[in-house]
């Protein structure tokens, strides 16, 4: 769809993501990376090397051993962490500043997508082919919110607006109560922030179609829809973002492509949560 000018004009003046994160992704989303690969690109950033340090060493993650090198910081973190470090590292408070027209605390949509890239990193495991890995689960699912970091704006004062229109049904879902109030919604000025850095287009995927995935190309509906019971998985955990957090339903469609049920991810949920805790306070920084 053809976003507002003012939406559009306010992602256009955004600063763009780190060369560093960049490359991490569209590396991530190639199933035939190495290790190597990621040490090369993070090398070659000071301050994202720094920090990967500093969590590397925390005492969480260090177990008591100095890591003084890239290579071995990445090799103990795991890429999807170093991934993490270098998104955060990268989007200053695009994330984590408050959004009022979400009703949503600091750090609020920060804390959403690493529990959801965090589950769908965990649903990703019971996939039986090879059609979503991990690293690529656990990417497309840190960035299918983006949208509404620039969207929150637009959306400032209309809080009960939106809840109107969900409440008495004359909006389908969140995605309808945003289009109706502010003439777009987060999943399409995501896809033109995804569009704008350049991102692989398995991401830009994911971020138009996660609350929809039905509706996405059908080779990559397996990863659309592991990042959808992810989102799904956040939400019933707590983990919403505001007003926005129980408007939306479990597309059913994904029984195709996930072998999870009810039981097993509700299971599921619990160990997401147990890690999140731990690592939460080394990622949002």
């Amino acid at each position: 769809m053809k976003l507002p000018k003012a939406i559009q004009d306010q992602i256009q003046d955004m600063p763009m993501i780190s060369e560093v994160a960049q490359k991490l992704l569209m590396l991530t989303a190639d199933p035939n990376h190495s290790l190597r690969d990621i040490v090369k690109i993070v090398e070659n950033d000071v301050y994202v090397t720094a920090r990967l340090l500093r969590v590397a060493n925390s005492a969480y993650f260090s177990r008591g051993h100095e890591i003084n090198t890239v290579q071995r910081a990445v090799m103990h973190l795991g890429e999807t962490i170093v991934s993490s470090i270098a998104l955060g590292a990268s989007t200053g408070d695009m994330l984590t500043r408050p959004l009022q027209g979400y009703d949503s605390e600091e750090g609020g949509l920060w804390a959403h997508c690493l529990v959801a890239a965090i589950a769908a990193r965990k649903v990703a495991l019971h996939i039986d082919n090879n059609a979503v890995t991990p690293d690529q689960a656990y990417t497309a699912a840190m960035l299918m919110d983006i949208g509404m970091s620039v969207l929150s704006d637009h959306l400032a004062g209309e809080m009960d607006t939106l809840v109107e229109s969900i409440d008495s049904q004359k909006a389908n879902d969140f995605l309808d109560a945003e289009e109706g109030t502010a003439g777009a919604n987060h999943a399409d000025v995501g896809t033109e922030m995804a569009r704008l850095w350049n991102l692989p287009p398995r991401l830009v995927a994911t971020i138009q179609y996660h609350h929809h995935p039905s509706a996405a190309p059908e080779e990559l509906r397996a990863l659309i829809y592991t990042v959808h019971v992810a989102d799904m998985i956040a939400r019933m955990a707590g983990y919403g973002i505001g007003v926005e957090t129980l408007s939306y339903s479990m597309d059913e469609g994904y029984r195709s492509f996930v072998p999870l049920d009810k039981s097993r991810i509700e299971a599921l949920m619990l160990d997401v949560v147990d890690e999140f805790s731990k690592i939460e306070k080394f990622i949002i920084a």
